[in-house]
């Protein structure tokens, strides 16, 4: 089912609750926006990007990266602060 929230599009199982958008899996929709949407503004240009178990968004258009509540300008800066910094 489609679903949106202040403008982020995204999709929702009834089933389980769980929800995604941009790519990205929630097990529910406060998570979401907890996590991700609170964060953000809406979009078309993102997508889901994963480093190990670590899940986020890349903006297309930037070559952005956000993940663990913070925007890193490049993929090689989020991974090296994934790698060293977070738990």
């Amino acid at each position: 089912m489609k679903i949106s929230f202040e403008g982020h599009n995204g999709l929702l199982w009834p089933d389980d609750n769980n929800v995604i958008f941009y790519g990205v899996r929630y097990s529910n929709i406060t998570e979401a926006i907890k996590y991700l949407l609170c964060h953000i503004k809406p979009s078309t240009t993102y997508g889901p990007w994963c480093y190990g178990r670590h899940r986020g968004i890349r903006d297309s258009s930037s070559g952005k990266i956000f993940v663990q509540e913070r925007w890193f300008d490049n993929e090689k800066l989020a991974q090296l602060y994934l790698k060293h910094v977070a738990v």
